[in-house]
């Protein structure tokens, strides 16, 4: 089963029959602020090096990483975008079982039932699909050694968020019991960090955490992720087989510049905050809309009305994700990306006159 995605904007754009040029994506959760002037200048650089073989360990690359989170390179796995790292993952634990909340992320599921483990969900409950812990801990209850629980906070696509005094809870649990417990911190980048379980990485053994690089750092079409974990034993049989040259040179040109763009980090989580609240109450102002409590740059909204939002939206060249392929929903559930301020006012000029047809 192939599992459909955000940001196919090609496909968009044939499906509903619009110039691609002039299309607006709300469908893909990245940067509305687009590539750092920094990394821009880091690639041009860095061009002529193609003709050269990226370094198969990725040496400086890694230590950008371990040095950005206080951690050895040892702990450092780099990838060709985060979801190379879930599928090499997942091939290597071949947990019996694996516990997940539902809706999430769909590649998960995927990437798991390959090596035939059992999928058991969590149903996060309606309206805005947020953790509880003592669910979690109820789960987490009838595990055993050597099967995975798989957190992605926040979550896509309800973009709520776990607390870290929570998580450290589970953490306790987990590695009490034996359990792998995973954690996909994609859009942790676009909160202040205070509730990443990195940090605490030499606490946990059984505790691997990934983080993607594309969304923050507008560069989902270069491909860049990495996991860290303190498990000395599978963190080597992870590097032991991962395939050659996974990650190209221009991306291991640009970690360390990425990571170390400090003004670039601050302009983006302050754009995003106000943009965030500015879209989120407006939308709030729909009485056809549900909105859920958004951490990330994206936002959860629940449709109670007949259109396919998607569709009509679609055919004026907006693009939205309706999260009807998701474990759980349905087609009257969508996500939509925070894009810049006059791309937001569009989506809600659009929305108002939509909705307003429709309850005349």
């Amino acid at each position: 089963m192939k599992v459909e995605h955000g940001g196919n904007r090609l496909y968009q754009a044939q499906k509903w029959g619009v110039d691609l040029q002039t299309c607006i994506d709300f469908s893909a959760n990245i940067n509305p602020l687009g590539i750092s002037p920094r990394v821009r200048e880091c690639l041009i650089q860095n061009l002529d090096y193609l003709i050269h073989y990226p370094d198969p360990d990725y040496q400086l690359a890694r230590q950008a990483v371990a040095t950005y989170h206080n951690l050895s390179t040892e702990q450092v796995l780099l990838g060709n975008g985060a979801i190379e790292l879930i599928y090499q993952l997942a091939r290597c634990l071949k947990p019996k079982t694996v516990v997940l909340p539902s809706p999430t992320f769909m590649e998960y599921e995927q990437a798991f039932r390959e090596v035939s483990s059992d999928i058991n969900y969590i149903e996060l409950r309606p309206p805005h699909f947020e953790y509880q812990l003592d669910s979690l801990m109820a789960n987490l209850a009838h595990l055993d050694s050597g099967d995975a629980f798989i957190l992605c906070n926040p979550n896509n696509p309800t973009s709520s968020l776990m607390k870290k005094v929570d998580l450290l809870v589970l953490a306790e649990e987990c590695t009490r019991k034996g359990v792998y417990l995973l954690l996909d911190e994609a859009f942790m980048d676009f909160l202040e960090d205070v509730e990443s379980l990195i940090p605490e990485l030499a606490r946990f053994s059984q505790l691997f955490i990934w983080r993607s690089l594309t969304k923050f750092y507008a560069i989902p079409g270069l491909r860049l992720g990495y996991l860290v974990s303190s498990h000395q034993k599978m963190m080597k049989l992870l590097r032991d087989t991962q395939i050659p040259w996974m990650v190209n040179t221009l991306a291991l040109s640009i970690l360390p510049v990425l990571l170390e763009d400090e003004s670039y980090r601050q302009k983006t989580l302050e754009y995003i905050a106000r943009e965030r609240s500015f879209l989120t109450s407006s939308l709030q102002e729909f009485s056809e809309l549900t909105v859920g409590s958004a951490h990330a740059n994206y936002i959860f909204i629940h449709y109670h009305g007949k259109l396919d939002l998607e569709a009509e939206l679609g055919k004026l060249g907006i693009f939205i994700r309706s999260c009807q392929n998701y474990h759980g929903l349905d087609g009257s559930y969508y996500r939509l990306a925070v894009r810049r301020h006059e791309e937001n006012q569009v989506l809600l000029a659009t929305l108002k006159s939509l909705l307003g047809k429709e309850g005349s």
